[in-house]
């Protein structure tokens, strides 16, 4: 009978196997690899990935493409980036190497949206950056020019507030200023809205903040000449905007939700009323010829002992915390003929105040139907809307923001400590726990409206092979209606010799204003498009298009004090109104644009590119004899083979 092996023997056992296993890892020879990974144009290439093949050991590039790696004699290193794909390169007895990676095939290839049609990503020779919807998703905002920032090369994005509903942000391509937004093939005018009173600025916006980021196919970003197809509009550059359309299958239902919390960060706290007390009385001193403090030991102790407390005008003011959320459901489906895309979005956005009175909703609605009637027409039919509403107290975000810093902690939000008596600030007369309520002074609403419907009808010409007609009209509304209700209160101030409250009239006399303006435009296209290969190398592409586009406005303000406090215009006193035209807003316009745009691409081989475009417009707004403006561009390129080159030291 064989006996078991004692505990040290297994454990001398164990120790042998792991000594012959530590010989047998060292009998595999290694040495140093380190080495430069350079992109198609030869700049480091920073984050690639670099593993062994059949092992998981790797390490990645730093910021100058450099990198090193541990690896036997025969061993294979695996190079991989996003839209670079995967190369590998075998290692013999070279310690350093340089790798130049290409663009994969499928990135090359890859279809770019640019004014008036598309190209190829490999035979574009002007400055295109594209973003795809699924990359702009992945940021969560109410805004999606917040959700773009970081994300496109050369498109810079100030976001100046994130007060719910105001979309003042600063954006510019390289700096130079507002871009011309187009969406889907149609340029989108810019509007400033400068609200129901001189406070409430919304400042400039675009219909590109409204719309719904699940609509969203990609983004095209024009940078230099390749803009110049939409002419001196274009001076800033273009954000071309290209929605979904339906794709061919079953009904497939996708839904997204989200839901977040927004909180304040980098706002100091304010100090207590002991603190504040503290740096007066350190002020006083601070004289030339000495001082006399304010405050003495019996104003420290009423706040010690409890006697007085000090009021947190932050707090009361604002929330530590303010919810946001956002819905979308899309709708596919079709067959070979016929697809189609529904889509329905909402999202809402609360604001800061401990009021509730500062919100924005927006509802966002899609519809897109491609059909093919017979082998040579298609016909597309989009249309879509978008309603938002933002509602505030009649005082605006900014000014409360501004008296609640101004407030001092040794006043109390009510005076005497008795509601609903608010107190009249010492520093300049406010309070804006009153300003942040509407119930106090009052409301404004900001209502917009966007409606828009397209349709387009291709026929591709018979006997030419790539030669297709196509025809397009679009019409575009907005309208915005908006209400301010501005209501007179009392602020008080309290006297202990006669315990009497003294009141002091604010926001008289009480008014309402309306505004309305109306926006109406419509854009017609008719072209020709062509696009060929003879032999396989000879690439052609070529457009030819007249555009005509009209838009006016028209808008209507009416002011009226009020006799009694009702919110309406029918309240008010006959001797104190006025009813204008502009209101203080955008002008009354109404003018027309004639337009011819030509392009012609030639390429061989992907390899030696060519591309001429020009503009020429004709406008309204100016004499017959001086309307028109010619805006040519021409570029050439050549493009290096797609290849992997391994450089040994």
């Amino acid at each position: 009978m064989k006996k078991s092996l004692t505990s040290r023997g297994r454990l001398v056992a164990m120790l042998a196997s792991m000594f012959l296993f530590s010989m047998a890892v060292l009998a595999q020879e290694t040495h140093p690899v380190s080495g430069t990974v350079l992109d198609e144009k030869g700049a480091p290439l920073p984050g690639v990935s670099v593993t062994i093949k059949g092992t998981n050991m790797g390490t990645i590039t730093d910021t100058a493409g450099r990198f090193t790696i541990r690896a036997g004699k025969g061993a294979t290193l695996v190079f991989s980036y996003i839209k670079y794909g995967t190369q590998e390169v075998p290692i013999s007895a070279e310690r350093r190497v340089t790798i130049s990676m290409t663009p994969a095939a499928t990135s090359l290839n890859d279809v770019v949206v640019v004014g008036y049609g598309t190209q190829r990503k490999a035979t574009l020779t002007g400055s295109v950056a594209q973003i795809s919807g699924s990359e702009i998703v992945t940021t969560k905002n109410e805004n999606i020019e917040n959700m773009l920032t970081g994300k496109v090369p050369g498109l810079q994005i100030l976001q100046n507030t994130s007060e719910p509903g105001d979309f003042a942000n600063n954006i510019s391509i390289r700096g130079l200023g507002n871009p011309l937004i187009v969406i889907d093939g149609v340029i989108q005018p810019d509007f400033t809205v400068t609200g129901n009173n001189g406070d409430n600025n919304v400042g400039y916006s675009n219909i590109l903040t409204r719309l719904d980021p699940n609509d969203i196919e990609s983004i095209s970003v024009l940078k230099d000449a390749s803009a110049s197809v939409y002419g001196v509009k274009a001076a800033n550059g273009v954000i071309l905007v290209t929605t979904k359309r339906g794709k061919s299958g079953s009904l497939q239902l996708s839904y997204t939700g989200t839901y977040g919390l927004q909180v304040p960060s980098g706002l100091p706290k304010p100090v207590n009323a002991l603190q504040y007390m503290q740096l007066v009385n350190q002020q006083d001193l601070h004289n030339a010829n000495g001082g006399i403090i304010s405050y003495d030991s019996a104003d420290f102790a009423n706040y010690k002992n409890g006697t007085l407390k000090t009021t947190d005008w932050y707090d009361a003011v604002f929330k530590k915390r303010t919810p946001q959320t956002q819905h979308n459901i899309t709708a596919t489906g079709g067959n070979e003929n016929t697809t189609y895309l529904l889509s329905a979005g909402y999202l809402y956005q609360d604001g800061l105040l401990t009021s509730n009175d500062l919100n924005y909703h927006r509802y966002n609605v899609r519809s897109s139907v491609t059909s093919k009637i017979g082998k040579r027409f298609t016909v597309n039919l989009n249309l879509s809307g978008i309603i938002d509403q933002k509602n505030q107290p009649s005082e605006s975000f900014w000014w409360t923001t501004r008296e609640t810093w101004r407030e001092l902690p040794t006043q109390t939000i009510y005076a005497n400590n008795t509601a609903p008596y608010y107190t009249n600030g010492i520093v300049d007369g406010g309070n804006p726990v009153a300003f942040e309520n509407s119930n106090i002074v009052g409301y404004n609403i900001l209502n917009n409206m966007f409606l828009n419907g397209q349709i387009s009808i291709d026929y591709k010409v018979p006997l030419i092979d790539g030669l297709t007609i196509r025809a397009f009209f679009d019409y575009n509304d907005q309208i915005q209606d908006n209400k301010l209700y501005q209501k007179s209160f009392d602020l008080y101030t309290y006297n202990a010799a006669t315990q009497a409250y003294s009141a002091t009239l604010n926001g008289s006399p009480s008014y309402v204003q309306r505004q309305y303006y109306h926006r109406p435009q419509n854009d017609d296209q008719l072209s020709i498009n062509y696009s060929h290969s003879f032999g396989g190398v000879h690439n052609v592409t070529a457009l030819l298009l007249m555009e005509g586009n009209e838009q006016s406005a028209d808008n209507f303000a009416s002011y009226r004090q009020l006799s009694i406090p009702v919110d309406q215009l029918i309240a008010g006193n006959a001797a104190n109104q006025n009813a204008t035209q502009d209101g203080g807003n955008t002008a009354l316009y109404q003018y027309a644009t004639n337009s011819f745009v030509g392009r012609a691409t030639y390429d061989f081989n992907s390899r030696y590119l060519a591309e001429f475009s020009f503009r020429s417009d004709k406008s309204s707004r100016f004499a017959p004899d001086q309307g028109w403006g010619f805006f040519p561009s021409a570029s050439v390129g050549w493009r290096r083979r797609s290849s992997t080159r391994t450089v040994s030291r």
